[in-house]
């Protein structure tokens, strides 16, 4: 970043437009736009794209599907860098869009419901695990039923650093087996999910005595009537190799709690083991604490992410749904 794009004090941006790189940012009217950098040093990539307008994309509840799906059919836009594959969506842009060429990401999308510090501090341990469990089994009965997603039990895919082993899978079944098979009568708890997803209560129509769901407010900032949940709504990209920024994120949002220290002595413990597989022990053993012991997580689903361009675009040989802006070409110019 050149310094006469830095604030006097050099600690913020100040000019956008003055950059190294192969494109510089421009903001007008809350549209986010990306020009080619004329100058850029290394621009390998001639027949990358001269200008870039992002599209906020947004979630059509009583359509059921996304904006995104309409512009890309009609034109409206060219790349949709992240979609989850679910529900008949791949095939339909498939068979809809013009020219598509569509790429998958090697992340799972993994959505959860993740414990609150108000349901952490009032439920305690052995009320998790039963809320856990009945949750769990609800829920993957539903989505076996509405094939509206595949059913997971854990954050970190069993072929994933991190994931769990058979001997843990054996110790959460023998701990599930000794849990109640009903709700308790005295146990209440509220559920948060984002605005205009009111609708998920359905799954959990078994125990509506016992489970509200509570939708944040428009900006989602607060739920209704300063009401705080025990649960929230939650997703999270998963990376399949040793990732420190992804554990780093884990403990920070609190979806991994570690037992008997803070993020920090956890974070100094796992880097000083040299190796590999004695960091994925310990990494392991914080998903099956935070899943099973002492759960901070209820799993729910994990979903394939993929991409699609159309009209000729496509990214630069990269497998990689997230989709970088620098790998991005026209194809048909080669």
């Amino acid at each position: 970043m050149p310094l006469t794009a830095l604030s006097k004090d050099r600690k913020s941006i100040r000019d956008l437009s003055e950059t190294t790189g192969r494109y510089y940012a421009d903001i007008k009217s809350k549209v986010y736009y990306l020009h080619r950098n004329k100058s850029y040093w290394n621009d390998a990539n001639k027949y990358a794209p001269h200008h870039i307008s992002f599209v906020k994309d947004e979630y059509l509840p009583d359509e059921n599907d996304w904006i995104s799906n309409k512009l890309i059919i009609s034109g409206g836009v060219d790349m949709i860098p992240t979609f989850v594959s679910l529900g008949g969506q791949f095939e339909f842009l498939k068979k809809n869009a013009p020219k598509p060429s569509f790429h998958r990401s090697p992340q799972t999308k993994i959505r959860f419901y993740q414990f609150t510090e108000k349901g952490r501090n009032v439920l305690s341990a052995y009320q998790r695990q039963i809320i856990s469990r009945l949750m769990r089994e609800e829920m993957e009965n539903k989505f076996v039923k509405r094939k509206i997603g595949r059913f997971t039990s854990t954050i970190i895919p069993n072929e994933s650093f991190g994931g769990l082993n058979p001997k843990q899978y054996k110790e959460r079944e023998a701990i599930d087996k000794k849990l109640p098979n009903n709700w308790p009568d005295d146990l209440f708890i509220l559920v948060g999910v984002p605005h205009g997803w009111g609708a998920i209560s359905k799954i959990f129509e078994r125990y509506k005595k016992h489970i509200v769901v509570i939708e944040e407010s428009k900006g989602g900032k607060s739920y209704e009537k300063n009401k705080k949940p025990h649960l929230e709504l939650s997703a999270i990209y998963v990376e399949p190799k040793e990732s420190t920024l992804q554990m780093s994120q884990l403990l920070s949002k609190r979806t991994f709690v570690p037992k008997d220290m803070n993020k920090e002595s956890w974070l100094d413990k796992y880097a000083s083991l040299k190796h590999q597989k004695d960091r994925e022990a310990m990494y392991s053993r914080i998903h099956f604490d935070s899943l099973v012991t002492d759960p901070s997580i209820i799993p729910i689903s994990k979903f394939v992410l993929r991409g699609i361009s159309v009209n000729g675009w496509k990214l630069d040989g990269v497998d990689d749904a997230i989709g970088k802006s620098y790998l991005w070409k026209f194809r048909y110019m080669e």
